[in-house]
């Protein structure tokens, strides 16, 4: 270790047949080597072996080498190409057991004009700019990244991967994505907004002092680990599912005042809950608090949302749930009224969308009452969506429920009869028992009013009269024809 570290050391030769199987940590770390032949038999590079060896034009990685620890050719500015074997890992820590963001590559695949090369068979890949580890991303190949398009099929990024990539704007995550890393984002300041996508753990600071404006912790995330969102200090709006069961200490802890929303999803909290959740300086005058409804209770009973939902007397506040209760599907007649249950905080508004199967916008009559919402379905018959949400004081979307809407009537196939000369008869028809249209077709699309169904009596009609008389002419037969 740091056996030549700072000498003027410019040529290395090592015998034929050499056995030397590691480079120890710092060994050749700010030498003047300008070319290094490794013996075949090098298994390990340690830590900073090669850090600000700022003439190394040119290394060879033998086949035999297994590890690369952490910032081995940091500084390296005449280094411009790399080829790592197919059995070589290059490891994110230092000695110590630290994480170093991009590991063994850091400090190097940084520059502009490098090339960085894997032998066929190895695990690591290259691809839009960000280094991966199989279904791991270990992270961007430059620190000024600015958008990230992380591939389909990772479950997880590392720890640290976009630590302090400050210039970082835009992130686009994969449906498979499992698990976000320690400080996989910190300080990633110019980040104002991601969709976790499907995300289930969440690491330790890994999005402490980012810049998001609004966080929804997707459906089936189980766990926000200790500081996760910590002096992310712009956030106004947290969302948090019913499948969460661990949330750490200050995982969501500011270091400003600017007012924020927590929605809670679940009707109870989760499992295991940290302390100083969303407090800044331990007051929580600045966090509006809201539950499902009926689940204030539990949630009030609860220490560590407490202060958040009951007053003074300890008595639970005022305007602290909300309520969507639409169902996933409904079945209608056209001009039926839905009762749906909707129950708004204070300060908050509703909105209501009805829209066609081809998207576009269907005009509803609709009525907010109490705790009710009442929407008239349309005269047609159809497929619709209808979703209602609740916005915040800002008019921001911070809940909302879509169902699937099949508006239809309730027909009777009447068939056709024909008149008599003293009754009416009726051509075929469909008629509505609960809305009284009538139809004129099975599918429902041409309507005619009940008169068009009619079909008149015949009535009689005389033709000229036929005498027929008997013998004497003393009674007649008369035939009408």
């Amino acid at each position: 270790t740091n056996v030549f570290k700072g000498s003027s050391l410019k040529s290395v030769t090592f015998e034929e047949g050499s056995s030397l199987k590691v480079i120890g940590g710092g060994a050749f770390s700010g030498t003047k080597v300008v070319n290094m032949e490794l013996p075949e038999s090098v298994e390990k590079i340690g830590t900073g072996a090669f850090t600000n060896c700022t003439e190394l034009e040119s290394i060879n990685l033998p086949e035999s080498l297994t590890d690369i620890y952490g910032s081995a050719f940091l500084g390296c500015s005449s280094l411009k190409k790399l080829t790592i074997p197919s059995g070589t890992d290059i490891h994110p820590y230092d000695g110590s057991g630290r994480v170093i963001p991009m590991g063994a590559l850091n400090g190097w695949v940084d520059y502009d004009d490098v090339e960085l090369n894997f032998e066929e068979g190895s695990k690591y890949s290259v691809e839009g700019g960000l280094l991966y580890d199989g279904t791991t991303l270990l992270g961007p190949l430059h620190t000024d990244v600015e958008i990230a398009q992380v591939k389909d099929g990772t479950t997880t990024i590392a720890d640290n991967a976009f630590y302090k990539c400050a210039e970082l704007k835009s992130v686009t995550l994969p449906d498979s994505l499992e698990t976000i890393g320690e400080y996989a984002f910190n300080q990633c300041t110019n980040l104002t907004d991601i969709d976790l996508k499907n995300v289930k753990v969440i690491g330790e600071f890994s999005f402490g002092k980012v810049g998001l404006k609004s966080i929804t912790i997707p459906e089936g995330a189980t766990t926000i680990a200790e500081g996760a969102f910590s002096l992310a200090s712009d956030l106004t709006t947290i969302i948090i599912p019913s499948t969460v069961e661990n949330i750490g200490d200050n995982a969501f802890k500011k270091s400003s005042d600017i007012p924020v929303t927590v929605v809670m999803t679940g009707t109870v909290p989760p499992e295991t809950v940290g302390k100083n959740l969303f407090l800044t300086s331990g007051v929580a005058e600045n966090v509006t608090f809201i539950v499902p409804a009926g689940s204030e209770q539990a949630y009030a009973d609860n220490e560590q949302f407490k202060a958040l939902l009951t007053g003074e007397d300890g008595s639970i506040k005022q305007d602290v749930t909300y309520e969507i209760g639409t169902e996933d599907e409904y079945s209608a007649e056209p001009g039926e009224t839905l009762k749906i249950g909707l129950t708004v905080p204070s300060g908050m508004t509703y909105q209501l969308s009805f829209k066609g199967s081809d998207g576009s916008d269907v005009s509803v009559d609709s009525k907010y009452e109490g705790s009710l919402l009442s929407v008239t379905m349309p005269s047609e018959s159809g497929k619709y969506t209808l979703s209602v949400a609740i916005l915040d004081g800002n008019g921001s979307e911070l809940l909302s429920k879509t169902s699937a809407v099949s508006v239809s009537h309730t027909v009777t196939k009447v068939e056709a009869k024909a008149p008599t000369c003293t009754s009416d008869g009726n051509i075929e028809f469909w008629h509505c028992t609960v809305c009284d249209k009538y139809f004129k077709d099975e599918g429902l699309t041409e309507e005619i009013k009940e008169e068009d169904t009619i079909i008149k009596a015949t009535g009689h009609k005389y033709g000229e009269p036929v005498w027929s008389w008997n013998e004497d002419y003393s009674k007649a037969t008369v035939i009408f024809t």
